[in-house]
């Protein structure tokens, strides 16, 4: 049996069922700890992100000030354990660290310690891009498999709009993904001794240099099924050597989920598995209270990189899209 996390609930309904949870409560606790993830980063000796651990809300400010002095203009808060944005604040600017600090909620520390990191931003520390790569897992009692390299696409606020794979800049530079999947192997070991098993995923920062170099750091692990989870593995199971590109779409004229695969089939984009090579597969339809959907996923599968982008426009002409598609 498996959930979004494993948890008290999940573990009642195993027993209630006489199944087994996929992974242990501990296992998903642990893995989930950004806390232990860092120590444990540092300790393998693996590139991190300037960081001070703050054990009181009174210390917060002090962690800024160091993050301050280390030559960043921007920093972050994150609480040990937290997902999709809960448990972090970003700080915009560290010049009044105390006022910030003030409007970071108690339960942050509920769990121990928070992390306060620098925020890498192109214009600092020969710093000209940032990326956010994304290596997906499976890890079964004997094994730990990466099946998927992708590009996270996420907004300026960094809310995730999407996934690419495999981005074409580690095409172009193999020496990067080649230190990806290394980072990946050892974050992943240390996820699987903490007893998880499942899915999940390592988050990266590729920080491109201005000298043309390139600092690869793990952000997180994300020790649970993530919005990747399921595209990637429809990719790799319908079109195994291709491209895909998952991006969400909201419209401007909600409309049932039947009419909304009709105009994709009408155009001929329709993904239809054991008839068509390529195409655009609708995976998750977010309804609203009128019964309609106002908001998609859609994963765009392609031969090619380039093709995964034109399939996407199409279904942009095809379908009702809001100019703020997402």
């Amino acid at each position: 049996m498996d959930g979004y996390v494993t948890d008290d609930t999940l573990t009642r309904l195993a027993r209630r069922t006489g199944l087994q949870t996929l992974s242990s409560k501990a296992g998903s606790f642990l893995g989930n700890n950004k806390r232990e993830l860092h120590l444990f980063l540092e300790s393998a000796g693996l590139p991190v992100v300037a960081t001070e651990l703050a054990t009181t809300p009174e210390e917060l400010g002090q962690a800024l000030r160091q993050i301050k002095a280390a030559g960043f203009r921007s920093g972050v808060i994150k609480s040990g354990i937290g997902a999709s944005g809960i448990g972090l604040v970003k700080v915009e600017s560290l010049e009044d660290a105390d006022a910030v600090t003030r409007e970071v909620p108690d339960h942050f520390f509920f769990e121990g310690s928070c992390l306060v990191q620098g925020w890498l931003s192109p214009g600092s520390h020969g710093v000209s891009r940032v990326r956010s790569p994304s290596a997906q897992l499976f890890l079964s009692d004997d094994s730990i498999m990466i099946y998927d390299l992708t590009e996270q696409i996420l907004s300026q606020s960094s809310v995730h709009e999407g996934n690419e794979s495999t981005p074409p800049y580690l095409a172009e530079r193999r020496e990067w993904r080649e230190e990806l999947l290394r980072q990946a192997g050892v974050a992943a070991r240390w996820l699987h001794g903490q007893g998880y098993r499942g899915t999940g995923s390592v988050d990266f920062l590729l920080v491109e240099l201005e000298d043309g170099g390139a600092d690869v750091y793990v952000c997180e692990i994300n020790a649970r099924i993530t919005g990747a989870t399921y595209p990637s593995v429809l990719a790799r199971h319908f079109l195994p050597e291709g491209s895909r590109l998952l991006r969400n779409l909201r419209f401007e004229t909600p409309l049932p989920g039947e009419d909304l695969i009709a105009l994709l089939e009408k155009s001929g984009d329709l993904f239809r598995p054991g008839e068509s090579e390529t195409g655009v597969f609708p995976v998750n339809f977010s309804a609203g209270a009128d019964g309609l959907v106002h908001k998609g996923q859609f994963l765009c599968l392609a031969h090619s990189t380039a093709g995964s982008h034109v399939l996407l426009e199409m279904a942009e002409l095809d379908l009702p899209c809001s100019p703020d598609r997402h």
